[in-house]
């Protein structure tokens, strides 16, 4: 099954909030959110930026998802 969600990438280093929406496409959920992880992590330090998934129980599944210590592992966290 194909897995769509769409993204949103909020910028508030501007005056005026920029809003970019990116379409992550996937295999299935776990791979899902393992592009959204790594996604996530382009922008970690990135303090005026947050990126979420448009869709609130996919957001709350992903933080689910994401304290199984595998999925981390296996998503490319480091575990600093």
């Amino acid at each position: 099954m194909i897995e769509t969600v769409a993204i949103t990438i909020h910028d508030y280093h501007t005056d005026n909030r920029n809003e970019e929406r990116t379409v992550l496409v996937a295999n299935d959920k776990d791979d899902l959110f393992t592009k959204f992880f790594q996604m996530k992590q382009r922008y970690l330090y990135c303090n005026s930026v947050k990126v979420s998934l448009s869709d609130p129980n996919l957001e709350s599944s992903y933080k689910d998802w994401i304290k199984v210590e595998s999925n981390y592992y296996s998503a490319g966290g480091d575990g600093w």
